[in-house]
């Protein structure tokens, strides 16, 4: 018997029967003998054809095709006959297909929509307000505003923006005599900007737009952009509460006191991330156990604590060529090279019943369905072990493309390459506190980012499979680690650069969103499926009404978090 997709076979007849993200494929059987449709995706590695549908001698089938994959795809008759063709289809167009042994092309009968049109023309209001805001800073450096409002009998001072642009500048870099070399105190815009952008990239790509299939997490290997955020997340992190817990260690706060205020905050972020996994399913006997909070909370607990029993008050500033920074931190490098090192010899060493040991792949479909319940080796049967089956993460993101099992992308042996992550944001912190000069702070952000970034792609081989360790998120594999950490660094060092040494940005509205982005982040999550910000398309056929639910979460958030900032409201976990 041939093997089955595991999805249901969906027929079409017209345009008006496809969703978004589909096409009309019309089959004609002109063999003598029934066919066996046969399809697969260039997505999904290794993987064998499998049963589409099956069609009788003389009769058409119209079958609807999914347009965010190319697709590998054919028949095979019931006297071993057959014919395979790679098609890339478009969104609501119709094709017809003459299935038979001379195995000619599809033919396209409609041309398809283009489903892009309302991310343009988001993008050309985005370029639109971009242009307007250079024009009008360069306007304010000449003189020309302050002009303007004086004729019209505005001027009292500045206006908001402005206002908004000092103060933010004027919270830029505070510091004490780095001459003395003592507690040296600081507060980095960038930071907060770049932690307030990567929140707001959490929710568009976790919002209605995501079915895009550029805004999808990889299924497996790979990487995507989405794949970035909550590392990116887990990164800022690191460098925020560095700043903050170092701050209150100088103004006098005890190393206990500050180590258990890190051991309730890790507390509440595991309480509150469990409290989301159950918010729209509370069957206690089904609840998934890990989840990002969980993990944000586990290694913020990890880091954190090891960071403040080893601290320094007391630093000498460093220069290029005696680089104190990572002197004096050789502890923390040392366990996380040896939790490193754990990951690497647990995954590929340790045995996992009826897989191949060290196999780190999809199972399901991938590898010709050898290893059908080997879903992520050692990662996946950890978790089970530790969590049961029934708690982990059913919908993983290698289910469409490969049929996999249960898995969760947040088990616990990615978070000891996580750890990594976290360190990368505390190092980037760190960089301000050893380093006086720009020069220098722009040197060493740079160096980390590209040899980390570098790292990563030699471990993966500069190719998206069969390399050494691939990119992969679903394990956070060390390369995927580094990678993240160090694209974080370089993204970083540009905000520096415009934030805080150039000052050709306030920040706003992303360091407000920094500086609230717990609020964004369980506010989002919490009315996520509430109207305004969701509802059931009146239009299923496209993604006008998913851009426009994420136009109003993101215009929102955005009033929220300045109005908040304004009335000077931090939410805390």
């Amino acid at each position: 018997m041939l093997p089955k997709l595991h999805q249901t076979t969906k027929e079409c007849h017209n345009l008006g029967s496809m969703d978004y993200n589909e096409a009309c494929l019309r089959v004609k059987n002109k063999m003598n003998v029934s066919i066996n449709m046969m399809r697969t995706t260039t997505e999904c590695y290794k993987c064998g054809m499998h049963l589409w549908q099956t069609i009788n001698v003389g009769d058409s089938n119209h079958l609807a095709v999914h347009t965010s994959w190319t697709h590998t795809f054919g028949f095979v008759s019931t006297q071993g006959s057959s014919c395979v063709l790679t098609r890339k289809f478009e969104q609501h167009s119709m094709y017809h297909w003459d299935a038979d042994l001379s195995c000619q092309p599809v033919k396209s009968l409609h041309p398809p929509d283009n489903p892009y049109i309302p991310v343009y023309l988001i993008y050309g209001i985005f370029q639109i307000f971009l242009l307007a805001v250079v024009l009008w800073k360069l306007a304010e450096r000449f003189g020309v505003t302050d002009k303007v409002l004086e004729r019209l009998k505005k001027g009292k001072g500045r206006d908001a923006q402005s206002e908004v642009s000092e103060t933010a500048t004027t919270a830029t870099v505070t510091q004490t005599s780095r001459a003395s070399s003592d507690f040296p105190v600081f507060q980095v815009m960038a930071i907060q900007v770049f932690r307030g952008l990567t929140i707001f990239g959490t929710i568009i790509f976790h919002g209605e737009s995501s079915r895009y299939w550029f805004m999808k997490p990889s299924a497996w290997n790979g990487i995507m952009p989405s794949d970035l955020m909550y590392p990116w997340f887990l990164w800022s992190m690191g460098a925020v509460m560095y700043q903050k817990y170092r701050t209150s260690l100088i103004f006098g706060t005890q190393r206990s006191a500050v180590c258990f205020e890190i051991l309730l905050r890790s507390f509440r972020y595991i309480i509150f991330g469990f409290f989301l996994n159950t918010f729209e399913d509370n069957n206690l006997s089904l609840a998934r156990f890990p989840g990002e909070m969980q993990r944000y909370g586990l290694v913020h607990l990890i880091m954190f604590t090891l960071e403040m029993s080893v601290m320094k008050k007391k630093v000498k500033v460093s220069n290029m060529t005696k680089p104190r920074d990572l002197l004096d931190c050789y502890p923390q490098a040392g366990f996380l090279l040896v939790c490193l090192l754990l990951h690497l010899v647990i995954t590929y060493n340790l045995p996992v019943p009826d897989c191949p040991t060290g196999y780190t792949g999809p199972g399901g479909f991938h590898n010709y369905s050898s290893h059908k319940k080997c879903t992520g080796g050692a990662a996946r049967f950890i978790d089970v072990l530790v969590f049961g089956e029934d708690h982990i993460l059913r919908n993983a993101p290698c289910f469409d493309i490969y049929n996999c099992l249960s898995f969760d992308t947040e088990g616990i042996l990615g978070t000891l390459n996580a750890l990594l992550t976290v360190y990368g944001g505390i190092q980037a912190s760190r960089i301000f506190v050893y380093y006086s000069k720009t020069r220098y702070h722009f040197t060493m952000l740079l160096i980390w980012g590209f040899f980390q970034v570098f790292l990563a792609l030699c471990l993966c081989g500069f190719v998206k499979e069969e390399g050494l360790i691939p990119l992969n998120k679903s394990l956070w594999s060390l390369s995927f680690a580094l990678f993240t950490s160090g694209t974080a660094f370089l993204v970083f060092t540009a905000l520096y650069m415009i934030v805080d040494v150039g000052r050709w940005w306030s920040g706003t509205p992303c360091f407000e969103a920094g500086l609230n982005a717990m609020l964004l982040y369980f506010g989002h999550i919490v009315l996520s499926y509430s109207f305004p910000f969701s509802w059931v398309q009146v239009d299923k056929t496209s993604f006008y009404e998913f851009v426009i639910m994420d136009v109003i979460t993101v215009a929102f958030w955005i009033i929220v978090v300045i109005v908040t900032y304004k009335k000077n409201r931090i939410f805390l976990v």
